[in-house]
């Protein structure tokens, strides 16, 4: 389980986390990344906390909740003071609670399925044009090296919940 706490004068605006207190562990490291940047914009002051008044905004923006009513009810479930302040801790906790994450497995599995157009297996081939094509490209001799190592059945389709598995070992 990942350990964090947030400390002074370092990584993003003023704000940096190191090892104590537990965080949820399904969290990414982009989506910390994404959390103490939204943390540190709300922490005007330096104190590492910030007004739980501040929530709403927050919830709104950051995990992009169209609707306050359901932002409200969430502060009242979690018993925040709208008078006091939240540590980073709490912010995540808050936040998690407004924005339904995925796992990392299964957030492949949901890419991997629209690769694979919602069936459970995607040909090699497929598979291999389509990493050779998105975003950043992969040279050629490393997605071969990558896929050599993928589990395939007789006909080159390989499983994407094995796909993932490997991905992620």
């Amino acid at each position: 389980q990942m350990l964090l706490v947030v400390e002074k004068n370092q990584l993003i605006g003023e704000t940096t986390l190191t090892m104590s207190e537990p965080l949820p562990s399904f969290l990414s490291e982009w989506d910390l990344a994404e959390m103490k940047e939204a943390f540190s914009m709300l922490d005007n002051t330096g104190t590492l906390r910030i007004p739980a008044s501040m929530l709403v905004n927050a919830a709104l923006q950051v995990a992009e909740c169209p609707d306050p009513k359901q932002v409200f009810q969430h502060v009242q479930q979690t018993r925040l003071s709208p008078q006091g302040s939240i540590d980073f801790n709490k912010f995540v906790g808050f936040m998690c609670g407004m924005v339904p994450y995925e796992r990392p497995r299964d957030r492949l599995i949901s890419c991997l399925k629209v690769l694979a157009l919602n069936t459970r297996t995607i040909s090699r081939d497929l598979l291999r044009r389509s990493l050779m094509s998105f975003g950043a490209t992969m040279p050629e001799e490393e997605i071969d090296e990558l896929l050599a190592g993928v589990p395939a059945d007789a006909d080159g389709n390989i499983d994407i919940h094995r796909m993932a598995d490997f991905l992620l070992s």
